[in-house]
């Protein structure tokens, strides 16, 4: 069972799933998931690359800027181990745990140069756990960190303890140990300036899978799991209360209920367009829908010009129920950032409403 979970990449896979739900909160999860699944499975299928998530084969492998590529493997046996040692107890799953948005709401951001900011993207760029989210989810993330200072030689996070914090170096070195219980602690990585550790604790309240000492003086900058989950939760039930209203204003969505709507707007995804460029073609075949958020678009139908849409506005709705050649193209005036959602997954997420979604759109017939 191990090697499977090993050579199947099921773990990262479980990982990935998890750090979703924690981003979108969804209503419904299973459908949430699903719909997570089939995505990657599209992806990976035109993917012809090596899995991003084996480890790099140069001589720098064991420099790592990311824990998340070995505390996979650490953690699980880690845990198989703890369920003996502590009497059976397990991770505690990022959902049962509360979110006080009232305790973060009043919670002071801590001061950074544009330097120092600059160096915490660079520094997260490819982490998991902050690539996927939102620039205002960036941002306040950002913003909450707050800085740590350790001499030389101290512990900064023990094995086996319970963890809540994750690390960035903004100067400094630190060694990464696992026990063994074979054995003395075994030297696993070395994590330099701009390297990060921890990250498990951001969705899991479980046990350090490893110890973390730093070799010299270390500057860290540091963020505790209750808020870095109260800002992504936050930021989803606004971004969900703004989707949901826009999503009423649908002509053909108007018989969903609200619960309905909120199950659409969970599976609506953020995408940016540049000045010019053309976000639907006059005449191609359509399968997505579009909720105007930042910018305006210019609509052309041949050589004329029909009018513009600006923030509030969508198209392209007909194409979440039928498969018909786009009436006219749209074009970005601006950057301009939309929400959407395409026809597969809108089938995937809505099931059985098609049907009833279908008799409002003779509305549109001309």
């Amino acid at each position: 069972m191990e090697a499977y979970l090993d050579n199947k990449g099921i773990r990262p896979l479980l990982t990935d799933i998890v750090i979703e739900l924690s981003k979108h909160m969804p209503d419904q999860p299973i459908p949430f998931i699903i719909s997570f699944l089939s995505q990657r499975m599209q992806e990976e299928t035109k993917a012809s690359t090596a899995s991003s998530w084996q480890l790099s084969s140069s001589t720098e492998a064991v420099r790592l800027r990311s824990l998340s590529d070995i505390i996979g493997q650490i953690d699980e046996d880690n845990r198989r181990h703890s369920l003996h040692r502590v009497g059976g107890s397990r991770r505690r799953a990022i959902f049962s745990e509360p979110i006080d948005l009232e305790a973060f709401s009043s919670k002071k951001s801590m001061p950074k140069t544009p330097e120092q900011k600059l160096k915490l993207e660079s520094s997260l760029n490819g982490n998991i756990f902050f690539s996927r989210l939102e620039r205002e989810e960036q941002t306040q993330v950002f913003d909450a960190m707050f800085q740590v200072h350790h001499p030389a030689g101290a512990t900064i996070i023990r094995q086996g303890d319970e963890g809540d914090n994750f690390y960035v170096i903004d100067e400094g070195e630190c060694e990464i140990y696992v026990n063994r219980e074979d054995g003395p602690p075994e030297l696993v990585a070395t994590v330099g300036r701009n390297g990060s550790f921890g990250e498990l604790a951001l969705i899991y309240g479980s046990p350090r899978a490893a110890t973390v000492k730093s070799t010299t003086p270390v500057s860290l900058w540091a963020i505790d799991r209750g808020t870095y989950r109260a800002i992504l939760m936050s930021v989803t039930m606004k971004k969900r209360k703004v989707y949901e209203d826009f999503l009423a204003k649908v002509d053909i969505l108007e018989s969903l209920t609200p619960w309905e709507r909120s199950i659409v707007a969970d599976a609506l995804e953020p995408i940016t367009f540049h000045p010019g460029q053309k976000i639907i073609h006059e005449g191609e075949s359509g399968d997505t829908f579009f909720i105007l958020l930042e910018g305006s678009v210019t609509v052309t139908k041949g050589e004329a010009q029909l009018g513009r849409l600006c923030v509030s506005n969508y198209f392209g709705e007909i194409a979440l129920l039928k498969n018909t050649p786009r009436a006219a193209t749209i074009t970005a005036d601006d950057t301009v950032k939309c929400a959407m959602l395409d026809r597969e997954r809108f089938n995937r997420v809505m099931g059985p409403c098609q049907d009833l979604l279908r008799r409002n759109i003779t509305r549109y017939h001309k």
